[in-house]
């Protein structure tokens, strides 16, 4: 059991869940997608470009480092303290890649505006899972993957002529699936308090899917 959990652990790490997302959102046939996806070739490979370089692998890496210099025990970031810097490489990075597609979004008539959305929710995340830390701990696995399924589930309510309903439907009960793996692996391994949990998934549920149903973006 606890292999397993490790292993979910592992695999639905805050940090890859973008490799996850933009695959995801890329395959929901809505009209923004399907035009982009008859637009320029080289488009996609560069989004996903951005996102695994600076999204994925520069926080991984900073992080590496982090570790190898004493600053953080391992990539769990276990301890309340240690976590500061790691919010606070992480949130840069993210803002980076935010501020990129949003340079490129005005040139695309706003079609990456759902993105964009989802983006802002997982900055806003950032921010408050920062704030958060000062006086508790939280999971992020359970933040993360809860504000994962919240995004599915809101652009499944929100956008207009979607020609793969069924497709996002299973995608939204897949996503819900997850999240109770995920969150159930942490307890499973003691990382977190019940508490600690159930927090992060209503805080991630609940700040992505207002931020993307409403698409309040920075």
């Amino acid at each position: 059991m606890n292999l397993a959990a490790k292993g979910v652990s592992i695999l639905f790490h805050p940090l890859f869940l973008p490799i996850y997302a933009l695959p995801l959102y890329f395959s929901i046939e809505n009209y923004q997608n399907l035009i982009l996806n008859n637009a320029d070739i080289n488009f996609l490979p560069a989004i996903y470009s951005v996102m695994v370089l600076v999204g994925v692998l520069f926080p991984i890496l900073s992080m590496y480092v982090m570790i190898r210099t004493g600053l953080l025990s391992d990539f769990n970031a276990y301890y309340r303290n240690e976590r500061k810097p790691v919010f606070f490489i992480v949130l840069l990075y993210y803002l980076m890649v935010y501020f990129m597609f949003r340079s490129w979004n005005s040139s695309l008539y706003h079609l990456l505006d759902p993105l964009l959305s989802f983006l802002s929710g997982g900055i806003y995340l950032l921010l408050i899972c920062f704030v958060i830390n000062h006086k508790w701990k939280i999971s992020l696995h359970s933040t993360s993957i809860s504000a994962l399924a919240a995004t599915f589930l809101a652009f499944s309510i929100s956008m207009p002529s979607i020609e793969n309903p069924i497709y996002l439907v299973i995608v939204n009960l897949v996503l819900l699936l997850i999240m109770g793996v995920v969150s159930s692996s942490r307890l499973v391994l003691k990382a977190h308090q019940p508490h600690e949990v159930y927090m992060g998934i209503f805080i991630g549920f609940t700040v992505e899917l207002i931020v993307v149903y409403f698409n309040l973006s920075i």
